[in-house]
């Protein structure tokens, strides 16, 4: 039976140098509409867990990266 490995680990088991998480995280960008709409449904339909959302969400590099006139 074969395990399953992530692009991390099939990076590094081929040789290849690969990111560590924290560089992934530093250079991750997160929509802020994106997590506005999600903060609303968590909100609406489980507001219990609101506050643990959005204290794993706050450190995070936020900006605008959908484009509205985008459809593909």
């Amino acid at each position: 039976m074969t395990e399953e490995l992530g692009l991390s680990s099939r990076q590094e088991a081929a040789g290849l140098a690969a990111p560590g998480p924290t560089t992934l995280a530093d250079s991750l960008i997160a929509d802020d509409d994106v997590l506005k709409a999600t903060a609303l449904a968590i909100a609406t339909y489980c507001p219990d867990e609101l506050a643990s959302y959005l204290k794993n969400v706050g450190d995070l590099k936020t900006g605008d990266t959908v484009d509205p006139d985008d459809h593909n």
